[in-house]
């Protein structure tokens, strides 16, 4: 996926939605101060998204040039699968 792909994908990404209705939903206060506080949600969400998202790049790459071995992928994904179900149990209790 190339870069522009993946900056287009972001409209069709459910949860790219969901998080943005849920911010706008959340901070944004009502009335003549409505502009301003959308303002602040969209810098501080740029502000915070363009060095994480440089980080969790950077990782993937990292983690490219250190698991060499079909076997190592295999464990590798299998281990990042079962973290991602386990957060269920934070989403649920």
């Amino acid at each position: 996926m190339t870069f522009v792909e993946g900056a287009l994908f972001q409209f069709v990404n459910p949860k790219a939605w969901a998080m943005a209705v849920s911010a706008v939903g959340t901070f944004t206060l009502s009335g003549g101060d409505y502009w301003w506080s959308a303002a602040v949600i969209v810098l501080t969400f740029m502000a915070v998204g363009l060095p994480l998202t440089s980080l969790w790049a950077a990782f993937g790459v990292w983690v490219g040039k250190v698991i060499s071995t079909e076997k190592s992928w295999l464990v590798f994904n299998r281990t990042m699968g079962v973290l991602t179900a386990g957060c269920l149990v934070f989403i649920w209790f």
